[in-house]
């Protein structure tokens, strides 16, 4: 059942609310609220948050960014530090959303992210939204039982 979703950026005032979507996301709290807030507080870090009707939080994507600097010739770029849709409502479009709005936001010329060589599921919705692979970080990851796994690293050309 497709429900009615709003997207809105992120203010410090949600930090709280962004933790608590984060733990709905991931299962951990890994991510504080006062590492929400701090991230709010840079100015070239954004963080989406999607809503639906009832103003429940679902989706987060949190991106930091590159814009030129007077005549500098460094093409406008970002990185997505971290996304995430709460389990219940997974494979509704929603990371999809935060993933299309990301690319209109600004005249990026690229986007990056890294995912665990591990996390088909995510590699593969990456690909579907015209991410490649372009490089590797051995064991970048920390897994289970003390063992790591490599991070890849994600680009998508939005223009060259």
């Amino acid at each position: 059942m497709k429900q009615s979703l709003s997207l809105h950026h992120a203010t410090k005032n949600d930090a709280i609310m962004l933790a608590a979507l984060y733990q709905r996301c991931f299962g951990d709290n890994i991510w504080q609220a006062s590492d929400f807030a701090a991230r709010l507080d840079v100015p070239n870090i954004n963080t989406l948050i999607v809503k639906s009707k009832n103003t429940i939080p679902l989706g987060l994507l949190c991106y930091q960014y590159d814009l030129p600097q007077n005549d500098l010739l460094m093409p406008p770029e970002a990185e997505i530090i971290l996304i995430g849709t709460d389990k219940t409502v997974r494979r509704q479009g929603i990371a999809s959303m935060m993933l299309n709005t990301l690319d209109t936001i600004n005249h990026w010329h690229h986007i990056f992210l890294d995912v665990a060589e591990d996390n088909i599921a995510a590699i593969n919705f990456y690909r579907k939204h015209g991410y490649i692979i372009y490089n590797r970080r051995k064991d970048y990851y920390k897994a289970v039982h003390g063992k790591r796994t490599d991070a890849l690293l994600m680009k998508k050309s939005i223009k060259e």
